[in-house]
């Protein structure tokens, strides 16, 4: 645009010299120059026309050849329909720049009249027509040196001219299309239907400011007819009264960038490896498929494909003999298919099979032809042969197979069950499955949890976490815990919900229900705002809402909004969440520990190298995972391994809890170790929250 900013600015800029120099002729006279025609307004009067339009409208053809010839030229001129012969002078000093072929033309009703005029111009107009030539020459350069196509067009849609880009785009010279039609010229199709677009001059001309087409469209070469894609940029040229004198269009050939922009796009959705849609295609299609289902009674087949015995072609000869053979099984499988049919690479050496518009015999006739073809396929490498084999999970889907996550649940399932009875085999899973049955469980629980969310059909309980050191200044904390009523007025524990939460991707919006309530809980009571006896409320954080682009801000409202202090919160999320998406969870933790929030690691039960990456979180407390509690007393290792995680802990300014204390034996052992917090059915069981403060929480610290 920048290039078509500066071209449109030396074209005005010429327009508005030769106005000028025009102007300060009281007779009739007109400037030819580089194959133009301007024309002052005594000119434009006599031949009852304005000064848009082009003076060989209403002259005869031969005039550009008469005046190019210095002295005074006869011709017929024709005047309102009246054919008159008249006089024309054509002035070549001081207004003659030979390079430029300028001509000054002036035009008088009598030869004498011609004769008799003063034709040598004042010192202003000097001044003005010594300008045009440099004008002309920036403008040229300009023209020239920019790679993209310049056609200029007059306000009637005729081309006077075209640079030399714009030549071999169109593969035909200027000097054949010089003061020829745009559309006679220029031939563009639209790239999306094919069709020929038509009047672009007439689109184009009328647009008042620099504009860009915007349909997609394709130039064709005259010569080749080769077709290229192309932006058009349109900018108006303007005379000195504002008004429309023409159009510079400029052609923009994106070959290289369309041709860029479909290598991204392609490998955006393909395998590198393999060339077949990869995870996230292969999803995206089958989703659209689920989707058209829903209006149709069409059948499908969905394949899951696992490579056996891959691990040992990798393991024996490297990763290269690995990738060879995954390109050799890719193409058995694409080679049994149909265009129509859709084949991606999931992941390692796993495969998507999607046959289109198949009942289930068809199935599994494919399905055994890709089976034989990988059985018997031997794959050689550095003089060693190997043998593998496939294991498929088969499923017919329709309009009511569930969502995508179930489907590729269910086959993977499948699957795996064809691994665990002998490999090599494939598997075809029916409605009446017990894995189809657990996916309409499912599907069952997922309505409860809506009906929770939008009837608050969800409660909190509470459950103590007591201080082992009698020299911890501050009293205990609680932990919320998470149940669910149901329509038959059952409690529902949150293993009963959870994981199915987390498959349909609901804890995000659990979790905001969790938090906004817990705050309402609280503030409802002076007690809880004053109870010295809890130090800390603390709620469980789901990774999924770590990864939610909204969580962190509504989470900070929610605390701004409550009168209860965030001093007195304490978020716990689980190591497996913080590791697995730590760039998220170091976001969060950041943002919330800056106002007050405190952190709790949950589950800790990895290795002590953990460390190297929670060092650098805003961690308060540590809960050692329950278990290390389960043999404490009889398990040196575990002991051990509480006390390496107890020194660290020290070092690092953290405090640890222990999770599942369930007897008096594990209470005392870890107070000998010296943890800070115990947690569990023998320090008290869980609670409504509602009822909390009936009874104190600090009971526990008199156990012995």
């Amino acid at each position: 645009m920048s290039n078509l900013k500066d071209t449109s600015s030396s074209l005005n800029a010429l327009n508005c010299h030769i106005d000028k120099l025009l102007s300060h002729f009281n007779e009739a006279a007109f400037i030819c120059y580089s194959g133009q025609l301007w024309m002052n307004a005594p000119l434009c009067q006599m031949l009852n026309c304005d000064n848009k339009q082009s003076l060989s409208a209403v002259v005869p053809s031969n005039m550009h050849h008469l005046l190019s010839q210095p002295g005074n030229q006869q011709f017929d001129l024709e005047l309102n329909g009246n054919r008159k012969a008249v006089t024309a002078r054509a002035l070549l000093s001081p207004y003659q720049v030979q390079q430029y072929k300028m001509t000054l033309g002036l035009i008088m009703n009598t030869p004498a009249a011609v004769a008799s005029a003063d034709i040598f111009p004042s010192p202003k107009i000097e001044i003005i027509s010594n300008d045009l030539p440099f004008e002309h020459q920036k403008a040229s350069v300009t023209l020239e040196a920019i790679s993209d196509g310049i056609i200029s067009i007059d306000h009637n849609g005729y081309i006077d001219y075209l640079n030399t880009s714009a030549e071999l785009m169109l593969g035909i010279a200027a000097s054949d299309v010089l003061e020829r039609k745009l559309n006679e010229v220029l031939t563009l199709e639209d790239a999306v239907s094919g069709l020929c677009v038509q009047a672009i001059a007439k689109n184009f001309k009328q647009k008042p400011h620099p504009d860009r087409h915007s349909q997609e469209l394709l130039i064709k070469h005259k010569s080749s007819g080769f077709l290229s894609p192309v932006d058009i940029f349109s900018s108006p040229i303007k005379d000195n009264a504002g008004n429309i004198a023409g159009t510079v269009l400029v052609i923009h050939d994106i070959s290289d960038l369309q041709y860029m922009s479909e290598q991204i796009l392609f490998q955006a959705k393909h395998d590198s490896l393999t060339g077949l849609f990869n995870r996230g295609e292969f999803e995206r299609q089958l989703l659209n498929t689920l989707d058209r289902l829903q209006q149709s009674d069409e059948t499908h087949v969905m394949c899951y494909i696992d490579l056996d015995q891959f691990k040992t072609v990798n393991d024996s000869c490297g990763h290269l003999a690995g990738d060879a053979l995954l390109k050799q099984i890719s193409a058995h499988i694409k080679s049994h298919t149909k265009d129509r049919d859709i084949v991606g690479r999931l992941g390692g050496d796993e495969f998507g099979l999607l046959l289109k518009d198949c009942d289930m015999n068809h199935a599994r006739n494919v399905t055994e032809r890709i089976r034989q073809a990988v059985k018997s396929h031997q794959f050689k490498w550095d003089n060693k042969t190997f043998r593998i084999g496939a294991s498929i999970g088969v499923m017919v889907i329709d309009k009511n197979s569930g969502t995508l996550d179930d489907i590729m649940s269910t086959v993977d399932s499948a699957c795996y069950s064809a691994k665990q009875s002998g490999r090599d085999q494939v598997n075809f899973i029916s409605k009446d499955n017990e894995l189809i049955l657990k996916r309409q469980s499912e599907a069952v629980c997922v309505e409860k949890i809506k009906h929770a969310l939008a009837k608050d059909g969800f409660q909190l309980y509470t459950q103590s976490i007591a201080p082992l050191d009698a020299s911890i200044e501050h009293g205990g904390h609680q932990e919320l815990l998470l149940r669910m009523c149901t329509a038959d007025n059952k409690m529902l524990n949150a293993s009963d919900f959870i994981n199915t939460a987390q498959r349909y991707h609901m804890m995000a919006d659990i979790d905001r229900w969790v938090i906004q309530h817990a705050l309402l809980r609280l503030s409802d009571s002076e007690d809880a705002l004053n109870d010295e006896n809890i130090e800390l409320t603390c709620i469980n954080i789901s990774s999924q809402s770590l990864s939610d682009d909204t969580f962190t801000d509504d989470v900070i409202q929610y605390l701004k909004n409550s009168p209860v202090p965030a001093q007195k919160i304490c978020f716990e999320i689980s190591e497996n969440a913080v590791a697995s998406d730590i760039i998220h969870a170091t976001e969060f933790m950041q943002k919330l520990s800056a106002i007050g929030v405190h952190f709790s690691l949950d589950n800790f039960c990895n290795s002590l190298s953990s460390f190297s990456y929670i060092k650098n979180l805003p961690i308060d407390f540590l809960k050692i995972d329950g278990r290390f509690m389960h043999n404490l007393i009889e398990d040196a290792v575990d002991s051990a391994l509480i006390s390496a995680i107890r020194d660290i802990t020290n070092i690092l300014g953290i405090q640890t809890i222990a999770e599942s204390v369930e007897d008096q034996y594990t209470y005392n052992a870890l107070k000998t170790l010296g943890i800070d917090y115990a947690q569990g059915f023998y320090i008290s069981r869980p609670k409504d929250l509602l009822q909390q403060y009936e009874q104190s929480l600090s009971a526990p610290l008199n156990i012995q």
